[in-house]
């Protein structure tokens, strides 16, 4: 933890570990890391392969300001929620629509394309629409609210109302069980 001081690979990979462990690195910032890593004189297969082409955002509006700030809220996003637990992330609120909103899900939209390649699996694809709409989200200034954790020794509250009122019911019927026995056959 103390970075003058020299640590054998095995130190740093125990670090490491433990770190994935609990999860004090999201797996979406550790693959930033490991991009973040290639030496700069040789990029990875897949980078070779795409840094010849223009992307259509890029070609549309190549020095836009916003589309660089859209970029920017949508790469920060995509390291906060790529590999977060879905329950943990935070819940996406109704926006009513408009012009500019549009514009921006369109300009979400083609940079998603963009990065469809990097799609393996259906939960990057899912992670990546949820990213587009939280960035949606938040360059129009809506205010995210986290999920509230269930608490597995709390009882819904509307299971509780219910279970009183079954309470008393029962309670209800068996008076009139037992007043009715007694009307019907009385104790001589």
């Amino acid at each position: 933890m103390f970075p003058q001081r020299q640590a054998s690979t095995q130190v740093l990979s125990n670090r490491v570990r433990s770190m994935m462990n609990n999860e004090k690195i999201s797996k979406g910032e550790l693959d930033a890391i490991r991009k973040s890593c290639w030496p700069r004189t040789d990029t990875p297969p897949q980078q070779r392969r795409r840094s010849g082409r223009r992307s259509a955002v890029d070609s549309v509006n190549s020095g836009d300001v916003e589309v660089d700030n859209i970029k920017d809220h949508l790469a920060r996003n995509l390291l906060k929620y790529k590999r977060a637990n879905p329950s943990s992330r935070p819940k996406i609120p109704k926006m009513t629509q408009s012009k500019e909103m549009m514009g921006n899900v369109e300009t979400i939209n083609n940079l998603i394309r963009e990065q469809m390649d990097d799609v393996s699996t259906f939960d990057d694809l899912v992670a990546l629409v949820y990213v587009g709409s939280i960035t949606v989200c938040e360059i129009h200034g809506t205010v995210l609210t986290v999920k509230r954790e269930e608490r597995e020794g709390n009882t819904a509250p509307w299971k509780v109302r219910l279970e009183g009122k079954i309470v008393k019911i029962r309670k209800k019927l068996v008076l009139y069980i037992l007043t009715s026995m007694l009307m019907y056959h009385p104790r001589n």
